[in-house]
């Protein structure tokens, strides 16, 4: 005979992941000085080219690619 327990049987505990990688920031972004010297020369989104000015071609070429 086989003890009962208290406790919720396993198959009715839904398992929870939570990865280190999540898309959900917490808190405020660090101030530009607290960061790593490579971090705080890293590209701002001004620096960054357009959208429009990337090209690819064949298959995963861009619709509005000219």
């Amino acid at each position: 005979m086989t003890k009962q327990t208290s406790r919720t049987p396993s198959h009715d505990i839904e398992p929870v992941f939570i990865s280190r990688w999540s898309t959900k920031a917490v808190g405020k972004p660090a101030d530009k000085s607290a960061l790593p010297e490579l971090l705080q020369s890293a590209n701002q989104p001004s620096d960054r080219l357009p959208l429009s000015s990337l090209v690819s071609d064949g298959r995963f070429a861009f619709a509005w690619a000219e």
